[in-house]
């Protein structure tokens, strides 16, 4: 049953009267589906048929979720004026709002964010038991993982939703705020080589030499994926070249394990310690020669590597 995601106003309101709502398409109510494909004007008379606002589909999308992650402004306001919850959870702990952010549907997010959505919260997992139990539900259709305190922020971080990321910051977003593995959203930008995004994220405040749970930085998972440019970024806004994690693995010693020769010329470049050691006091020339890396190992001697 499709008809009311093909925008018939008179139709949509026969599905409501003639309790078409429930059961079919994944749980999707004909109000979700008018959300989903962004038809207002069904979306409104549906409403004024009373339909159920904030009834959730089987992966517990609202109808303003679907609109939210579709950018369907017009149709999130429609909704959110008639009483839509603005920071109801998925069962994956998401919000409207960090769908939008993640899709990169910046209008919609301005839209969310003006009506008072919260930009700053995670998601509460709840019964860590029954999230589970609905990522497993989900695997097979690749649907995403388990948020794990990811803020909105973070979601548009970590695709580089650049627009999306700027209206979420002028909202008075955490830009240091982290998630449940510690991680900011400039790791996460970083982690992806997203360097507009790393950009706009210093410029708002971000620590650059934050760690994770593990102690890692952000220019250490720069270096590590190969993103020179985003490596770059970081070093220019003061990240720390030596800095180890948890065992005391310098940026440098990630790339010479990893073979990311053009990253480790960067740093070297930049002046990272060469002679560094770890906890146990493996160096990145040993780690490059144990490697097989013979380039980065070359680099590192004639800068001085013993």
């Amino acid at each position: 049953m499709t008809t009311a995601g093909i925008g018939k106003e008179e139709i949509a309101r026969q599905l409501f009267e003639s309790d078409a709502d429930a059961g079919a398409n994944q749980g999707k109510t004909a109000l979700m589906r008018a959300a989903r494909w962004g038809h207002a004007e069904t979306a409104r008379a549906l409403i004024e048929s009373g339909t159920d606002l904030n009834a959730r589909d089987e992966k517990g999308y609202t109808a303003l979720m679907w609109a939210a992650e579709k950018g369907h402004a017009e149709t999130a306001r429609v909704l959110i004026e008639a009483g839509a919850d603005l920071n109801a959870r998925n069962k994956f702990g998401a919000t409207a709002l960090r769908r939008a952010a993640l899709m990169g549907k910046a209008e919609t997010a301005r839209v969310l964010i003006e009506e008072g959505a919260d930009v700053n919260s995670g998601p509460n997992l709840g019964d860590t038991t029954a999230t589970l139990a609905a990522w497993n539900e989900h695997a097979e259709t690749g649907w995403p993982l388990i948020e794990c305190g990811y803020t909105a922020l973070m979601r548009a971080a970590l695709e580089g939703r650049t627009e999306t990321a700027h209206a979420l910051i002028a909202a008075a977003a955490r830009v240091n705020a982290r998630n449940e593995n510690g991680a900011t959203a400039l790791k996460l930008a970083a982690r992806k080589g997203q360097t507009e995004m790393t950009l706009t994220l210093i410029r708002a405040g971000a620590d650059v030499n934050a760690r994770d749970n593990d102690g890692a930085t952000a220019l250490m998972w720069a270096a590590c994926g190969g993103h020179v440019e985003t490596a770059h970024a970081l070093i220019e806004a003061g990240a720390d070249l030596n800095a180890g994690n948890n065992i005391g693995a310098t940026a440098l010693m990630w790339v010479a394990c990893e073979g990311q020769a053009e990253t480790a010329r960067t740093l070297i470049e930049a002046g990272a310690d060469v002679n560094a050691a770890n906890n146990i006091g493996t160096t990145a020339l040993t780690l490059a020669d144990r490697n097989s890396h013979l380039e980065i190992a070359r680099a590192l001697v004639e800068a001085g590597a013993k």
